[in-house]
């Protein structure tokens, strides 16, 4: 009798999965290039539903693959990309730039995040007008001053500051007294109902919220506070904030559970977070 199994009886199929992570959530349609079959180009929305996630299963050709976010969407900044595997078997993943090379092994899973964080506008010069003389007739027309604009310059952040995705993969970089596996309860933050799980979340953990589900806003808000606090224990004066009034600025919104406080916090912290991080 022949016992003998065709090859492809025994190949285990792999798989990759793209995740889009944008900050804030939105409707904002993010395109991406992929290569070579059965990859083929897509784009994602992350708008807290499974239209931010595309997955290419099944594939048995193992080789070397390309997914590359492009063009990234005007008015965002491309931040991280993370690749994490399943099974795995002597596959890798390269990230550069706002792409990443997969090569692929038989039965690997892959799964890699694209993370994103909308710009903050920039500030514009902002012009005041200044009292001028007021003509008065007398019998020899006395000439009187002409009206002038004097511009007055609305001051922008300045100081230092890292973003979340910095922190997330630079863990040995955190400064004292946070670690990468406190709770964000003991770090300082507090999380009402019906979020509160988020609290025993380890500030590692929280660095990498997706902004999913019911509570992604607060997710959003926490990632953004849990950079803002280690920003603020690294720099001190030279971050906009101290860790105190993080902490104070956060729990505020957070107890508002008002959706529209939490998003304009977790914006104002962005900002804060995307000033020059002179430990890149």
């Amino acid at each position: 009798q022949d016992r003998s199994l065709s090859a492809q009886a025994v190949i285990f199929p792999g798989s990759i999965t793209i995740i889009k992570d944008a900050t804030p959530n939105g409707s904002t349609s993010f395109p991406f290039t992929a290569s070579p079959s059965p990859l083929t180009d897509f784009s994602l929305v992350d708008d807290g539903t499974s239209a931010n996630t595309k997955q290419f299963s099944g594939i048995l050709t193992f080789t070397t693959y390309t997914v590359t976010e492009t063009p990234v969407p005007d008015g965002w900044n491309f931040d991280t990309i993370s690749c994490s595997v399943t099974s795995p078997n002597g596959g890798s993943a390269t990230p550069s730039g706002a792409g990443v090379a997969i090569d692929l092994r038989e039965g690997e899973s892959w799964t890699c995040t694209y993370t994103d964080l909308q710009q903050t506008p920039t500030p514009t010069n902002t012009p005041t007008n200044t009292p001028s003389n007021t003509p008065t007739d007398t019998p020899t027309n006395t000439p009187t001053d002409t009206p002038t604009n004097t511009p007055t310059i609305v001051p922008t952040p300045a100081g230092q500051g890292c973003t979340p995705g910095f922190w997330k993969n630079h863990p040995t970089s955190w400064p004292s007294p946070y670690s990468p596996n406190e709770s964000v309860t003991a770090a300082g933050f507090v999380v009402p109902a019906p979020c509160s799980s988020l609290g025993s979340a380890s500030l590692i953990q929280a660095l990498n919220f997706g902004g999913k589900g019911q509570c992604g806003k607060q997710q959003s808000l926490l990632r953004a506070g849990v950079s803002a606090l280690l920003n603020a224990a690294a720099f001190g004066s030279k971050y906009p904030l101290t860790t105190q009034q993080v902490l104070d600025e956060v729990n505020t919104a957070l107890a508002s559970g008002n959706p529209k406080t939490i998003v304009a916090e977790a914006n104002r912290l962005d900002a804060f977070n995307n000033l020059p991080c002179p430990l890149n």
